[in-house]
């Protein structure tokens, strides 16, 4: 649950407010980008990356 991640993240990094969920996705999408730096031939790192930014995008029209 990305609101439940944003919780922890931002108690974590002593934030006054938690972290977004849409911005937990972006920032998994993030990871499995770094990932595919390290080594591009896992290309499932690729499809995971494509379905937490849709998820972000998902998340973030959602309040609107």
């Amino acid at each position: 649950n990305h609101r439940r991640i944003g919780v922890m993240w931002g108690e974590l990094l002593q934030l006054e407010q938690p972290v977004t969920p849409e911005m937990v996705a972006v920032m998994m999408a993030m990871v499995k980008i770094s990932r595919i730096a390290n080594d591009s031939t896992h290309t499932d790192n690729y499809i995971d990356a494509i379905a937490y930014i849709a998820g972000a995008g998902e998340l973030a029209t959602e309040l609107e």
